[in-house]
């Protein structure tokens, strides 16, 4: 299966709250994925604590988070 890893709120340089949260998580999911496939939606560039994750990276094509999930 292919799932999508919303890390639209990632951008951010500090590492506080929810954000350490979404890269941990986003890397124990990559790390431990079988045979599924991962891909990082993103609101800039790739989050840079996430730089090195080996999964593809796209631009969100939505900035309002209800509207990406809903999609």
């Amino acid at each position: 299966m292919r799932f999508a890893i919303d890390v639209t709120a990632c951008w951010r340089p500090q590492r506080v709250g929810m954000v350490t949260v979404a890269v941990e998580l986003s890397r124990a999911l990559v790390a431990n994925r079988g045979q599924d496939e991962f891909v990082l939606l993103c609101s800039r560039e790739r989050p840079a604590s996430l730089a090195d994750l080996d999964c593809e990276a796209v631009l969100a094509p939505y900035r309002h988070e209800l509207v990406l999930k809903s999609r």
